[in-house]
């Protein structure tokens, strides 16, 4: 479908259009210049040769080669306009002899193509070099275009811009899940920054490469601006692709539908649909920047220079960005360029330089200053801030076109400060990449606290498999999760986006789900000793009570007396309208700067707790074979626990396995902890089984993977069994077991030694003093006796009074809460419609150590 025309003068018909394409205004007499990552310096003219240049009379395209000490000409200028496929471009051939081609002379190809609005002040570019004998540069300029697209779209009373989407340089890459085979790449509103291997389509918006780098098609340049589909969603068009591989009579072509979320700034775009006949791909991008704005922005920076990005719920300090080279700290960096002069940036504040004055960077040449002017937009996108400076002073060869420039921060934890490197020096803008750790967010994963001497870790409270679930008085539900977000929701009943660490199904706006705090912007912060706050930020405004605020979840674990169990999250308040604040409290033991537990002595069954001196009996437990159900998304598995050693009823895989996870349709074993690793161990209030797996590894890490059952005390329960929580984000499989073994009643005292270490009493030597004494104290006896019987035949009435003589002589605090597993108004975890609570404890009662858990305050 190539179109070729040519005309001289510098100006052409559009073979397309038929609109003339006139780039004389970009003759001058001053070179424009591209200096290269490694230096080399690129001198082009516009149709017509360089003056006085190194390379000798005529030469359009000049290289200063500075390392090597040499010149070469690239191409003898000529005004001849030409057209391949819709794009402009001059060929200046003729140049000097190629290094490698014998008999070949260097070239260079200029490519004009149509730029957003703004967007045309980037100068020329270099893309590609192939054999050291041809160069080629892309030109975006607005002069190419038929019309200048503007990326804006207004509806009502709200204009939506995308401009903050447009990359100077980079590009997106699409999420492809459901079409293999091919690598999208886009640029919204303005063609992508041509590189091999696709620099021969410089005017495409969407470029597709296979997976083997074999095939590349354009799928399709902006012909038009946004606008609002019938749906009322913002949507962008490219046409004019390739050629469609399946229908030759059509080109290549594409849609972007821009779907309005409150709760992200920029994300991925997804490639949702491929129309194979007509060549059609369908994109959707899901950004904040196509919502109502209702007054507010999502980028502020204070007096402190700290850029805050509400949506995302993030803040970055950049006033410690401070130069101290020259030994006194400074805001002030600057940037060399050899032979031209240098950038001076100032993130932070105004520069006060000639010619620079009001501007946060400037370059020095010998005889003139450069403004680039001051911050207007600020994205975050991967671990990059990219903050754009505007209206800068003149840049010609129009008064109105004014400088700008970009830095983009980018996250390097290794990198302290770090310092700006220039990467490209165009016409009218300048672009950098600044390394440093201040944009660095802590990694979510993480999920530990250090304070002092205490390490707190909520590895075991962060779930990869389901979501901490609440619901308020009003019927609102509360959905949270530590350190990993909503993607790890197995159970589908909610449909908040992977990036939310707190949702929330609001019972008034007819279901909907809003995101009130996201996993990006999580912080852990020790608050007091056993006192542990999580901080998520960010989210969706229509959360709010009020107009310009956005949500902030705030979770607070706190130590339980006696250690407690790892608890569940309750909700303590939400927002006002002073502020869109929603807060969680959490009593687990997590919370607590715990030591290690006690380990049990198991001998013939039988656990021993030498602090209390009673035994219990676990015989049923550890001789009998336990199957576990779990349904995560729509795998089903089954956990066959059986503690008494191999079993031939497993495969050679869980031959060592206490807990053997199992797929029974796929034949799938996994040994999740083994039996020969089992101890039981007293941690706080609660009775834990660990067993270690021999065999598995948690991931690629070097961890083991392990089960934990935890033993909580039901009288009605028998021998009970054993039910799936889920896994936490360190591969512990957390199993909890309702049994009456753990119950007082159940267990047995150990005969005392007291008459082995007590000194024998004196006996009374005079018979006759003794008998009233003797009869005294059998009257009393027998009342003792009968009170007795009445007392303790109520076997609760028996376990309350054996406690409390427990707490007088041993000072051992109650624990406050138990699981137990009952139907419940929130919103059910499980298919069989049960959840895991925290009810009030009626039953056990501690035998905790203190010097299990250390003491708070």
């Amino acid at each position: 479908m190539a179109k070729n025309s040519r005309q001289d003068q510098c100006s052409a018909l559009h073979p397309l259009t038929g609109g003339t394409i006139d780039l004389s205004s970009l003759r001058r007499a001053a070179p424009y210049v591209y200096t290269s990552s490694s230096s080399e310096v690129y001198q082009l003219s516009i149709c017509g040769p360089l003056d006085g240049s190194a390379c000798g009379a005529g030469a359009g395209v000049c290289l200063d080669s500075r390392k090597a000490g040499v010149q070469h000409n690239l191409g003898i200028a000529n005004n001849q306009l030409q057209f391949r496929d819709g794009v402009a471009f001059l060929n200046y051939s003729g140049g000097d002899s190629c290094p490698i081609a014998t008999g070949g002379r260097r070239s260079s190809i200029i490519q004009f193509a149509c730029s957003s609005a703004g967007y045309s002040h980037l100068g020329p570019q270099l893309i590609h070099v192939q054999d050291h004998c041809t160069y080629y540069f892309v030109w975006h300029t607005e002069l190419a275009c038929k019309k200048v697209v503007h990326c804006t779209v207004k509806e009502g009373e709200d204009q939506f811009d995308l401009s903050p989407l447009i990359l100077s340089s980079g590009r997106y890459t699409a999420l492809n899940v459901d079409h293999p085979g091919y690598v999208y790449y886009i640029n919204v509103c303005h063609p992508l920054n041509p590189m091999h291997p696709y620099h021969q389509f410089p005017s495409a918006g969407i470029i597709r490469v296979s997976d083997d780098n074999q095939v590349v098609e354009s799928v399709g340049s902006v012909p038009r601006e946004p606008f609002s589909d019938f749906e009322g969603h913002v949507s962008l068009l490219y046409v004019n692709g390739s050629t469609c591989g399946s229908n030759k009579s059509t080109s290549n072509k594409a849609r972007i539908i821009f779907i309005c979320d409150p709760s992200s700034s920029v994300e991925q775009p997804v490639l949702v649909d491929i129309d194979a006949d007509a060549c059609i791909f369908l994109f959707e991008w899901r950004t904040s920047l196509v919502c109502p704005r209702h007054g507010t922005t999502s980028v502020e920076t204070d007096k402190g220079c700290s850029l805050a990005i509400y949506p995302h719920g993030l803040r970055f300090d950049l006033a410690q960005l401070q130069n101290r080279k020259s030994g006194s700290p400074s805001s002030l960096f600057e940037v060399q360029l050899p032979g031209e002069g240098m950038f001076l940036l100032d993130v932070c504040g105004p520069l006060n330089r000639s010619g620079c004055e009001g501007s946060s960077i400037c370059f020095l040449a010998t005889s003139h200053q450069e403004a680039y002017g001051t911050q207007t937009s600020t994205t975050y996108y991967g671990e990059t801030l990219k903050v754009r400076y505007s209206n800068g002073s003149a840049c010609a060869p129009s008064a109105s076109t004014t400088r700008s420039a970009e830095i983009s921060f980018v996250c390097d934890r290794n990198a302290g400060i770090g310092t700006p490197v220039l990467v490209h020096k165009y016409a009218c803008h300048s672009a950098f990449n600044w390394s440093t750790s201040l944009v660095c967010l802590e990694e979510p994963k993480q999920c530990t606290a250090i304070s002092g001497n205490d390490v707190y870790d909520f590895g075991l409270i962060s779930s990869m498999s389901t979501l901490w679930n609440v619901t308020d008085q009003q019927g609102n539900m509360y959905w949270i999760n530590l350190c990993h977000g909503m993607k790890s929701d197995s159970s589908g009943v909610q449909s908040c986006p992977s990036s939310a660490a707190a949702c929330m199904r609001s019972a008034v706006h007819h279901g909907h789900e809003y995101t009130i705090g996201k996993l990006i912007s999580q912080r852990i912060e020790v608050q007091k000793r056993g006192e542990v706050r999580f901080t998520y930020g960010g989210g969706d405004p229509s959360a709010c009570l009020k107009e310009g605020q956005f949500p902030e979840t705030r979770i607070t674990l706190y130590c339980p007396v006696g250690g407690g169990s790892l608890g569940v999250p309750e909700l303590t308040r939400g927002p006002s309208e002073k502020e869109c604040m929603f807060e969680f409290t959490w009593a687990s033991r997590m919370a607590c700067p715990q030591k290690e537990g006690v380990i049990l002595p198991e001998e013939n069954g039988m656990l021993v707790d030498q602090r209390s001196n009673f035994v219990m009996n676990f015989s049923a437990v550890l001789n009998g074979t336990f199957k576990v159900a779990e349904k995560r998304g729509e795998d089903e598995y089954t956990y066959i626990i059986q503690l008494r050693g191999p079993s031939s009823n497993t495969s050679k895989t869980c031959s060592l396995a206490g807990v053997c996870q199992t797929k029974p349709s796929s034949g799938f074993y996994r040994d999740v902890g083994s039996y020969a690793t089992r101890k039981f161990v007293l941690r706080g209030s609660e009775l834990l089984l660990e067993m270690k797996s021999v065999s598995s590894r948690c991931g690629r890490t070097s961890k083991e993977v392990t089960s934990i059952i935890s033993f909580f005390c039901s009288p009605q329960a028998g021998l009970g069994e054993p039910e799936f929580l889920y896994e936490s984000s360190k591969c512990h499989y957390i199993f909890s077991w309702q049994t009456s073994l753990v119950c007082y009643s159940k267990q047995r005292a150990i005969p005392s030694r007291d008459k082995e270490i007590l000194p024998p009493h004196e006996t009374q030597t005079s018979g006759t003093s003794s008998v009233p004494i003797i009869s005294a104290i059998c009257v009393c006896a027998i009342l003792l006796v009968a009170a007795c019987v009445i007392v303790f035949r109520n076997e609760e009435r028996r376990d309350m009074i054996k406690y409390k003589m427990q707490q007088v002589f041993r000072q051992v605090p109650l624990p406050q809460y138990r699981y137990s597993k009952t139907t419940s108004s929130i919103h059910p975890v499980y298919e069989d419609g049960d959840t895991v609570l925290l009810t009030p404890a009626a039953f056990i009662h501690s035998v905790d150590d203190s010097s299990d858990v250390d003491p708070i305050g």
